[in-house]
């Protein structure tokens, strides 16, 4: 379990990139801080940008801190992707050791060999639909 401090830091990490995004919008664009879809939600004519924000800056970077974020935007992406919206999905993390992109396919692995049953019974119908329409 993460200690009071890290969780604080959490909402600060949260909160500086949600700054960000007031401080750098342009006219039009709505920012939503604990949006509708992610943490952070932009939403202009020609589209939304869906932030998720995860810090763990004492941990190591495993697709098993990331897969439930990932697979909730892969989710909302298929609803809104059959009804013509346009969504843009920003995971913003912090780790002790960084990566710039998830492979596919270590995704991919961990939902195929994930015994968390929380992940199990939240999306196992779900994920296996993504996974058949875009593989």
């Amino acid at each position: 379990m993460r200690s009071a401090d890290s969780a604080i830091r959490a909402y600060l990490y949260q909160f500086d990139k949600a700054l960000c995004e007031v401080l750098t919008s342009r006219d039009g664009q709505i920012v939503t801080l604990e949006g509708q879809i992610e943490d952070i939600d932009i939403m202009s004519d020609s589209g939304t940008e869906a932030f998720q924000c995860k810090y763990h800056e004492g941990e190591d970077f495993a697709i098993s801190k990331v897969a439930e974020p990932i697979l909730d935007m892969l989710c909302h992406f298929i609803k809104e992707h059959i009804i013509g919206k346009k969504t843009k999905y920003i995971l913003y993390a912090c780790f002790h050791k960084n990566v710039d992109t998830i492979e596919q396919d270590k995704l991919h692995e961990f939902i195929l060999k994930t015994t968390d049953r929380e992940i199990v019974r939240k999306y196992f119908t779900r994920i296996f639909n993504i996974f058949g329409i875009y593989r």
